[in-house]
């Protein structure tokens, strides 16, 4: 075998270690991810210096299959030596250190060993000192340019006997970097987020780096140190990463690399920014690295007696129009075999206890006395329970927010203990909890919602619908309470709120027949623990009281835990992924004494607990249980003070004038296993159902159990309506705007993919460019554009057509903005017929102006002129690379603003289900009226639903198939006639209606439509547009449109260009790289991966 076979061989090995780690990570996760396989390769490489039998052996099979220990030592070696050399500008840096307990004896050949082949360093620190973890992060911050800080604390290397750190930085510019200008902000699909609008670098018409298989684009940019390369593996099937991976191999992978060639191209890829953390160990261990942490380590070669406990790499990326910035470090912890010699605590809730679940300290209603007060009023010691104290306290703020005098300063005695609390602050809190409960990180879920349902005919007060909107996101619903469909949307609400665990909130028709209203929060949390539990079979006994116990199924494990304790309790408290959120047990001293703690348990000892809470070796024993708890509030509000909301002498006039409130209802469910749990504070004493002690079906540590919290509060009686027409928008359906020519719109619409997407464009916009042209046009092709936008007229009565148009759509009334602006651009030296320039300007008013296409002024004027012209609405048309071939450019541009005549209470706007044509269902917001009279017209295909503005000459139409997924179909039978026949003939009509808002953005290339419509000879050599110049013709054009509808009215803008060259011009396709689904990337040095990540934003 040649030195070059033997390079290539270590090169797909190493390939293959980097890949095998990525799909490890991207197995149960869908985010964006970025980690330096290099950097965690010499961290390793630092450990197989000292490391001997099966676990060196283990290390070189992992990250270079076939290498020895020579072939492996040297491979790192140089690889790291040659990657610290960047040239032209370009930074590389790597650095290694090991760093060694200040009282470790370690073999000296194995320090000169990796000083030698890796440039480590060594330093001997006391664990022990603070100060030694930020040496320590020093190091990795100095080495990656501040990029990276904090890996390490002086909790998690207290217990080392040494550290062997890594760490990686690059900076490199492109050596042809993207422009500015150019960045733009672009829609990027996912699988499990759906569409998101994210920044993206972008070029048209340039050669770059492509490659490509049957399953992935490779687009490969080159930096200007030629060495190193950024590669965006791009899978041709939109959501196929996934699938994609499993099929790249090594080979694959280098082969992609090895072949790319310059490629004429169109390019899109997302700017972006990544910064991941992980732990080691589970990951290496599933690449069969297992021995080094385990008491049969043979790491002798360092020093005797140690293994490694685990490993901490971070990796952060950064692309741009410039280039890349990326940095990596990884830490390996080595420790004693037997790593604890003193006395672990004893944590063994095998009786009654309670729990908790806080953030930062507090519980989830932020530090308020409720939760405590309220636990007392429960019979505790009697059954398992649980609640969510700050799912009550949330709906008790919605209360609050109606409620006047005493009965809103019992609202605010009772939460927040504040005999001096004014209602701003009582609003700020509870609007702050809101706000902030809401997002998880690191996978942690965290769901609340709040909304008010009224019966259908009654009315609350404006300014407590637009309070609890802005405090608390709560949205008004109106329902008839009498029908069994109530009982199910109000279920439906919280079950999908709560992700499908709290199924029936409302059990019975009669429990809310007589409401008004109902004021309704839902929550759910979700969320694994930052150190899962071993899955151990068995039982434990549990004793329920002196007399009775039960076996079940325990938690346990022997590990570093939060942990505090005083007279009366042990507290454990269990950090999940999101640290913020804790789950905090209070066990008693006493086995049966829960009844006798909590009765000195008052927030201070509560805080106090939690304030002392350090890290400790603890031997943990929990159950796993699951608790499912449902009670009614009005005994227990009545026990902590608040009474007079359920009185007669309720002042709740700030929701509606005579109401109180009836009763309430609270039901929570907890779930804790091995991997995780959920929300609320609770009593357990482990009864019937919890008391099985089975296991969840193969839970994975880290994915997690669920808890949530959801209850109604019910207000007093209210009214009802007739029999209205249901024209409810919940399925694809046309919108026509700004009616131009009736025809053409249509024709040109059913060249669309209409029905398989959300589009829209503007006929008119259109139609006035192509005027332009038809004014330059001569010959056929001036009938081709007669023929499809007018047929049968003049060229007299075209012209006075479309002029007329231009005119008169620009002068909007009553508050309606309407704005045509046309413009013809000519390159620097190009020269028109000047008889084209006077006509365009007198019937069209399109002024002309002259630049230079090839620059970037000429760029900005063009899209100035857009920007302004459309209100902001579109800011970007023109790009140097799709102007600079040009002669000339006609545009047009089109802007509209206009308030409906009869606006929708924006009160009445919720979610609500849209089924799109493929029969997947979506949540949309939707504006919704009942019993109100709207423009109707129906025939057997449609409905259409006809909506004035303020300026009557415009309407906004709504044609919605009576069938549902038959959009195409009935598209297929909508000609002009029937088109017409629908818009003039509807009626005042007594109606329900139910219509998405909505915001439409599309781009559109127009030579394929106007081709397949006939329109064809502007586009070919045989093109005459004497009239504009000789020998020029229409290499293509541009349109694109917005338009927005919500409770107000419409905003719409449109811009349609078409760009004359010269004749003889000849196009090649450019190939398409446009990375708007998750991806694969890469940062290589002479085909080796340095970096490798996912990107799912």
């Amino acid at each position: 075998m040649t030195q070059e076979d033997i390079k290539e061989q270590l090169l797909l090995a190493e390939t293959k270690f980097g890949l095998d780690f990525l799909k490890t990570l991207t197995a149960n996760q869908s985010e964006s991810l970025v980690f330096s396989p290099l950097s965690v390769s010499l961290a390793l490489a630092l450990v197989h210096s000292g490391a001997k039998e099966q676990s060196r052996t283990q290390i070189e099979k992992a990250l270079l299959d076939g290498a020895n220990n020579e072939k492996f030592t040297n491979h790192y070696s140089k690889l790291s030596k040659n990657l610290k050399s960047g040239t032209n500008g370009t930074e590389v840096s790597i650095a290694n250190r090991v760093y060694l307990r200040h009282t470790t004896q370690v073999n000296n050949d194995y320090l000169s060993r990796v000083a030698e082949n890796f440039d480590a360093g060594a330093e001997s620190l006391d664990f022990q000192n603070s100060d030694s973890a930020e040496k320590i992060n020093e190091f990795i911050r100095d080495s990656t340019q501040g990029k990276l800080d904090n890996l390490v604390s002086s909790d998690s290397i207290s217990d080392a006997i040494a550290l062997l750190v890594n760490a990686v930085y690059f900076k490199g510019k492109w050596d042809e970097e993207f422009t500015l200008d150019f960045t733009s902000n672009e829609e990027f699909t996912t699988k499990m987020d759906g569409v998101k609008k994210i920044p993206f670098l972008k070029e048209i018409m340039t050669d770059r780096g492509y490659s490509s298989d049957d399953i992935f684009q490779v687009l490969t940019l080159n930096y200007v140190d030629s060495s190193y390369k950024f590669a965006v593996f791009l899978p041709k099937e939109l959501n196929g990463l996934n699938a994609a991976l499993n099929k790249l191999d090594s080979e694959r992978f280098q082969k992609l690399l090895q072949q790319s060639k310059r490629t004429y191209m169109n390019t899109e890829i997302p700017k972006f920014t990544i910064e991941k953390e992980l732990t080691l160990k589970n990951t290496l261990q599933s690449l069969r690295i297992t021995e080094i942490f385990t008491d049969q380590a043979d790491l002798s070669g360092i020093a005797e007696g140690i293994k490694i406990s685990d490993g901490t790499h971070k990796a952060l990326i950064e692309v741009n129009e410039e280039g890349t910035t990326a940095a990596a470090a990884t830490v390996v912890k080595a420790v004693p075999m037997c790593l604890r010699m003193d006395d672990p605590v004893d944590f063994k809730a095998n009786h009654p206890f309670l729990f908790a679940l806080v953030r930062d300290g507090h519980l989830l209603f932020l530090g308020s006395e409720l939760g405590l007060n309220f636990l007392k009023t429960l019979p505790a010691h009697n059954e398992s329970l649980v609640f969510s104290p700050v799912s009550i306290a949330l709906v008790l703020a919605l209360v609050h927010t109606g409620a006047l005098g005493n009965s809103k300063k019992q609202i605010e005695n009772s939460l927040l203990n504040k005999a001096n609390c004014n209602n701003c602050q009582f609003v700020n809190h509870f609007s702050n909890v809101y706000r902030n409960l809401r997002q998880g990180v690191n996978g942690v879920e965290v769901n609340m919602a709040n909304r008010l349902y009224l019966k259908s005919g009654s009315t609350a007060q404006r300014k407590f619908l637009s309070a609890i909107a802005q405090n608390y996101g709560s949205e008004a619903r109106a329902l008839d309470f009498r029908t069994s469909d109530a009982l199910q949307k109000i279920n439906g609400y919280v079950k999908t709120a709560t992700k499908g665990k709290v199924e029936r909130i409302i059990t019975c028709q009669d429990s809310i027949r007589s409401a008004n209203g109902l004021l309704i929060n839902a929550m759910s949390f979700k969320g694994g623990w930052e150190d899962g539990f071993p899955q151990i079979p068995g039982k434990q006994l549990f004793h329920k009281n002196e007399r009775e116990g039960i076996l079940m199924g325990m938690l346990a494990d022997s590990s570093i835990r939060g942990y505090s304790s005083d007279d009366y309790f042990q507290v454990l408290v269990l950090k999940y992924v999101d640290p913020r959120f804790q789950l905090s047990i209070f066990l008693p001293k006493q086995r049966n004494g829960l009844n006798d703690a909590l009765k000195k348990l008052d927030n201070r000892r509560f805080e106090n607990l939690l304030d002392n809470v350090k890290p400790t070796f603890v031997n943990t024993e929990i159950p796993k249980f699951s608790i499912d708890y449902r009670f009614s509030l009005k005994k227990n509000l009545k026990a902590i003070g608040i009474t007079e909301m359920f009185s007669d002498f309720a002042d709740l006039s700030g929701i509606t004038a005579n109401a109180k409130i009836s009763e309430g209802i609270h039901k929570s469910i907890i779930q804790v296993t091995e991997s995780g749990t959920g929300t609320g504070c609770s009593f357990a004493s482990p009864a019937g159902g919890i008391g099985s002690g089975a296991s969840p079906a193969a839970a994975p540590i880290g994915c997690g159990a669920t808890v949530v919290g959801a209850r109604s509060i019910k207000v007093l009686p209210i009214v009802r309506a007739g029999n209205p027409v249901q024209f409810k928008a919940d399925h694809p359906f046309l919108k026509m705007f700004l009616q131009a020519e009736t025809q053409f719109g249509l024709n040109f619409l059913k060249t669309l993919p209409a029905y398989n997407e959300s589009l829209v464009f503007s006929p008119i916009s259109i139609a006035l460019v192509l005027s332009l042209v038809h004014t330059g046009a001569r010959g056929k092709s001036k009938e081709q554009i007669g023929d499809v936008l007018l047929a049968g007229a003049s060229d007299d009565q075209y012209v006075n057509h479309f002029s007329f148009i231009n005119e008169n759509i620009r002068k909007g009334e009553n508050g309606v903005e309407s704005y045509i602006a046309n413009r013809v651009y000519l390159k620097k030296g190009f020269t028109a017929n000047p008889s084209f320039l006077s006509v365009a300007l007198k019937n069209y008013g399109a002024d002309a102006k002259t630049l230079d296409f090839r620059t970037l002024t000429a760029v900005r004027e063009i899209n100035t002129f857009v920007k302004e012209a459309t209100k902001g609405k579109i800011t970007e048309v023109a790009t140097k690379d799709t102007v600079k071939d040009a002669l000339a450019l006609l545009i047009n541009a089109i802007y509209f603003k206009g308030d409906w005549q009869d606006k929708f209470d924006g009160f009445s706007v919720g979610d609500y289900d849209f089924t799109t044509y493929s029969g997947a269902v979506k949540s949309m917001k939707f504006m919704r009226e009942f019993s109100s009279d709207r423009h109707y017209s129906s025939d057997d295909i449609f409905q259409v639903l006809h909506l004035k503005y303020a300026d009557e000459r415009f309407r906004f139409s709504v044609f919605l198939p009576k069938e549902k997924n038959t959009l195409k179909q009935a598209l297929g039978k909508l000609d002009a006639k029937r088109f017409q026949y629908l818009i003039k003939n509807f009626n005042k009509t007594f109606m329900n209606t139910d219509l998405p808002k909505f915001i439409v953005e599309k781009e559109i290339s127009l030579k394929r439509s106007l081709e397949i419509l006939g329109i064809t000879e502007i586009f070919s050599d045989s093109a005459n547009l004497s009239g504009l110049a000789e020998d020029i013709k229409i290499s293509d054009g541009f349109h694109k449109a917005i338009l927005e509808v919500n409770e107000d009215g419409t905003t719409a803008a449109a811009v349609t260009t078409v760009k004359a060259v010269p004749m003889s011009m000849r196009m090649d396709t450019p190939v398409d790289f446009k990375a708007n689904h998750p991806f694969l990337f890469t940062l290589t040095f002479l085909g080796h991966p340095i970096f490798l990540g996912v990107f799912n934003e």
